[in-house]
């Protein structure tokens, strides 16, 4: 039997003192390890600022802030907005009692199929409602739908406030801190006075239609310059309804010179380019601060993988173990894939380049495939930015659509036909006439029997003939048409 040594033997002294060595020495190449990739991932991030700050990027918060506007001319302080208008400040839409009215997307037309809003189809969908009360006498259904619009006290309130000269709300700096925009709520206002605006259209009021049209466009500009790629994509949306509106009243000819005036200058005012480099700028800003400001365990969570591989496991391993220089690099090569953002965009001048757009879509799909340790932040935070990209540059061509289209009535109006080319409006109805966003080309116009043919190439920058999309979510080649009126209503 091996005689036990002793707990002090000059053999166990000498492994204690190697095994203190060595543990001594991996912690020393740890702590080096950690110091270099620490210094190494801020001197590339602060260096990558640097140069792009030179460039006329920003990186600090100031891009988060926005001008302060008294509360009493501000559309969003209106006591309605300030009680439903932000989703932390109420648990949803559902205690509003006024949101039964206040719109069905099915009844909402397509301007960009041809399709009008039928008014018809949202009275039924009213008089199937609970909260219906039926008029004394019988009225027809655009008469019974402003009757109920009527009735409603926040209807008042809203039309009130949209005279106001501002429309903003606050704008969340942090999604973790900060109120949020309530967009379901936005959204059904919205949806409602595109509803309450054809109703009156075809009440014959157009007076109280154009005036309601305002109240849409005072809730797209509260989110004008928003720091979120969601709120500017909600600001197309509504956009898109004012065009809608504008759309219904003009199918019908319905509209004033006076208002087609008004209508023109608020179209030409629009720089969806703008809202969108804004968005993305202010995104970019949002993870730095979210990366610099939140604790260290929330970013883990951010940035690990759902474990469904071995490997995954792994990188959530290196993950929890990474230096901090490490989320600096995903940092710094999270800007870098986001400067593919804005390849293409020509801002002041409302333009886009598709080939350019073609490239930033190869190189986010590559992104996507990218596994590599400094990508894990580029793949959780950069949004889909070609299409949201796609929707502003659609949204700006049919708003320019619109403008002219208000000129060419205008100019009908006094000569008694269309203008066989656009040039004949400059400068008595229309001072520039826009060219096509896409690849800064002349608008296709030409006068076909007592109407005419507009559109813009699309975003695939070929002519196809004026053949417009199937419907706005179709990826087959077509052209952005101003569409005339398809069937009856």
């Amino acid at each position: 039997m091996t005689p036990e040594l002793p707990i002090f033997s000059p053999a166990r002294r000498s492994w204690l003192r190697r095994s203190i060595y060595a543990a001594a020495a991996v912690a020393t190449l740890v702590t080096l390890f950690y110091a270099e990739e620490n210094w190494r991932g801020r001197r590339a991030w602060e260096h990558y600022k640097r140069e792009r700050v030179a460039a006329g990027d920003v990186f600090d918060g100031s891009i988060l802030e926005q001008p302060k506007v008294p509360d009493d001319q501000n559309f969003y302080k209106t006591p309605l907005l300030q009680s439903v208008g932000y989703r932390d400040l109420t648990t949803g839409t559902s205690g509003y009692k006024g949101l039964w009215l206040w719109g069905d997307a099915r009844a909402i037309g397509s301007f960009a199929e041809g399709k009008r809003t039928v008014i018809s189809t949202y009275h039924d969908s009213l008089r199937s409602r609970s909260e219906y009360s039926a008029p004394v006498t019988p009225l027809d259904a655009p008469a019974d739908v402003v009757r109920l619009f009527n009735q409603s006290p926040d209807i008042e309130e809203l039309r009130r406030a949209s005279l106001r000269p501002f429309s903003q709300c606050n704008l969340m700096k942090s999604p973790f801190t900060d109120p949020i925009p309530n967009y379901v709520a936005i959204r059904g206002f919205v949806q409602g006075f595109t509803l309450l605006a054809k109703a009156e259209l075809d009440s014959g009021d157009p007076e109280s239609a154009f005036n309601d049209t305002r109240v849409i466009l005072r809730f797209a500009d509260a989110l004008r310059g928003s720091p979120t790629l969601v709120s500017a994509m909600i600001r197309v949306s509504i956009l898109g309804l004012y065009t809608q509106a504008f759309w219904d009243g003009w199918a019908d000819q319905r509209w004033t010179d006076k208002q087609y005036e008004a209508f023109q200058t608020n179209f030409l005012s629009l720089n969806c380019f703008a809202d969108y480099e804004r968005a993305l700028r202010g995104e970019g800003v949002g993870i730095r601060v979210l990366s610099e400001d939140l604790p260290i365990g929330v970013l883990l969570n951010m940035l690990q993988r759902s474990p469904s591989s071995l490997m995954d496991r792994v990188a959530n391993l290196l993950i929890r173990a990474a230096p901090s220089g490490w989320y600096y690099q995903n940092l710094r090569v999270y800007y870098r894939n986001m400067e593919g953002s804005y390849t293409g965009l020509n801002i002041p001048g409302k333009r886009y380049d598709p080939e350019a757009g073609n490239e930033a879509q190869k190189r986010l799909e590559a992104l996507r495939d990218d596994r590599s340790l400094f990508s894990m932040l580029s793949r959780v935070g950069i949004p889909n930015y070609v299409k949201a990209r796609t929707a502003c540059a659609r949204t700006h061509a049919y708003a320019n659509e619109a403008a002219i289209v208000s000129a060419l009535e205008r100019f009908r109006h006094a000569e008694g036909h269309y203008p066989t080319a656009l040039s004949e409006l400059s400068p008595k109805f229309m001072i520039a006439i826009p060219a096509d966003v896409i690849g800064d080309q002349p608008l296709h116009y030409r006068v076909i029997d007592k109407g005419f043919q507009l559109y813009s190439v699309g975003i695939d920058g070929k002519d196809d003939g004026g053949v417009p999309p199937k419907d706005l979510s179709s990826s087959d080649p077509c052209d952005w048409v101003w569409m005339s009126p398809v069937g009856s209503e």
